[in-house]
Protein backbone atom coordinates (compact mmCIF):
# COMPACT_ATOMS: atom_id res chain seq x y z
CA UNK A 1 0.00 0.00 0.00
CA UNK A 2 2.39 2.84 -1.09
CA UNK A 3 1.99 6.28 0.54
CA UNK A 4 2.43 8.13 -3.16
CA UNK A 5 1.96 12.01 -2.24
CA UNK A 6 -0.59 14.85 -1.77
CA UNK A 7 -3.64 16.12 -3.66
CA UNK A 8 -5.47 19.38 -3.86
CA UNK A 9 -9.24 19.35 -2.38
CA UNK A 10 -10.17 21.79 -4.59
CA UNK A 11 -9.31 20.42 -7.70
CA UNK A 12 -10.27 16.75 -9.40
CA UNK A 13 -7.93 14.53 -10.84
CA UNK A 14 -7.78 12.28 -13.40
CA UNK A 15 -7.24 8.53 -12.92
CA UNK A 16 -5.73 6.25 -15.41
CA UNK A 17 -5.55 2.52 -15.40
CA UNK A 18 -3.44 1.16 -18.42
CA UNK A 19 -2.63 -2.61 -18.77
CA UNK A 20 0.62 -3.57 -20.06
CA UNK A 21 -0.94 -6.23 -22.68
CA UNK A 22 -4.54 -5.98 -23.54
CA UNK A 23 -6.55 -8.02 -20.96
CA UNK A 24 -9.78 -10.29 -22.05
CA UNK A 25 -10.64 -9.42 -18.37
CA UNK A 26 -11.80 -6.34 -16.67
CA UNK A 27 -9.31 -3.96 -14.03
CA UNK A 28 -11.51 -3.32 -10.84
CA UNK A 29 -10.88 0.05 -8.96
CA UNK A 30 -12.60 1.63 -5.76
CA UNK A 31 -11.74 4.91 -4.76
CA UNK A 32 -12.63 5.71 -1.04
CA UNK A 33 -12.72 9.23 -0.04
CA UNK A 34 -12.32 9.40 4.10
CA UNK A 35 -13.17 12.34 6.18
CA UNK A 36 -11.01 13.56 9.15
CA UNK A 37 -13.20 11.09 11.55
CA UNK A 38 -11.58 7.83 9.40
CA UNK A 39 -15.45 7.32 8.27
CA UNK A 40 -16.05 6.76 4.52
CA UNK A 41 -17.14 9.90 3.17
CA UNK A 42 -17.84 8.64 -0.51
CA UNK A 43 -16.87 5.41 -2.02
CA UNK A 44 -16.68 4.52 -6.36
CA UNK A 45 -16.67 1.67 -7.92
CA UNK A 46 -15.35 1.54 -11.63
CA UNK A 47 -14.87 -1.27 -13.55
CA UNK A 48 -12.07 -0.52 -16.53
CA UNK A 49 -12.39 -3.75 -19.46
CA UNK A 50 -9.80 -4.67 -22.09
CA UNK A 51 -7.56 -1.57 -22.89
CA UNK A 52 -7.39 1.63 -20.92
CA UNK A 53 -9.96 3.35 -19.12
CA UNK A 54 -9.54 7.51 -17.74
CA UNK A 55 -12.17 8.85 -15.57
CA UNK A 56 -11.89 11.94 -14.18
CA UNK A 57 -13.31 12.23 -10.52
CA UNK A 58 -14.30 15.30 -8.06
CA UNK A 59 -13.00 15.50 -4.32
CA UNK A 60 -16.03 15.71 -1.90
CA UNK A 61 -15.70 18.43 0.17
CA UNK A 62 -14.22 17.03 4.16
CA UNK A 63 -11.88 14.61 2.55
CA UNK A 64 -8.46 14.08 3.89
CA UNK A 65 -7.10 10.58 2.49
CA UNK A 66 -7.91 8.97 -0.49
CA UNK A 67 -7.48 4.86 -1.36
CA UNK A 68 -6.99 4.05 -4.77
CA UNK A 69 -7.82 0.09 -4.89
CA UNK A 70 -6.91 -1.29 -8.31
CA UNK A 71 -8.00 -5.35 -8.49
CA UNK A 72 -6.12 -6.78 -11.82
CA UNK A 73 -7.41 -9.19 -14.48
CA UNK A 74 -5.68 -12.70 -13.47
CA UNK A 75 -1.59 -12.72 -14.97
CA UNK A 76 -2.00 -8.47 -15.44
CA UNK A 77 0.46 -5.96 -15.31
CA UNK A 78 -1.00 -2.26 -14.99
CA UNK A 79 -0.12 0.98 -14.90
CA UNK A 80 -1.42 3.46 -12.53
CA UNK A 81 -1.32 7.44 -12.84
CA UNK A 82 -3.06 9.80 -10.75
CA UNK A 83 -2.57 13.13 -12.19
CA UNK A 84 -3.90 16.57 -10.71
CA UNK A 85 -2.66 19.53 -12.87
CA UNK A 86 0.93 19.40 -13.85
CA UNK A 87 1.49 16.73 -10.73
CA UNK A 88 1.54 12.98 -11.93
CA UNK A 89 1.95 10.24 -9.54
CA UNK A 90 2.47 6.88 -11.59
CA UNK A 91 3.44 3.33 -10.15
CA UNK A 92 3.26 -0.12 -11.87
CA UNK A 93 1.55 -3.12 -9.96
CA UNK A 94 1.85 -6.55 -10.87
CA UNK A 95 -0.42 -7.62 -7.81
CA UNK A 96 -3.56 -5.70 -6.75
CA UNK A 97 -2.70 -2.80 -4.37
CA UNK A 98 -3.44 0.27 -3.04
CA UNK A 99 -2.70 3.78 -3.52
CA UNK A 100 -3.25 6.35 -0.78
CA UNK A 101 -3.25 10.03 -0.80
CA UNK A 102 -3.17 12.87 1.90
CA UNK A 103 -5.61 15.59 0.80
CA UNK A 104 -4.74 19.61 1.66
Amino acid sequence: MPFMGTLQGNQSFVLDVTPAVEASEATAETVSYLNSSGNIRDIEILTEMNSQGTVSRVIPKNTVRIYIEINLPRDGLVQARVQQGATIHLTDLAFDGRLVFDVV
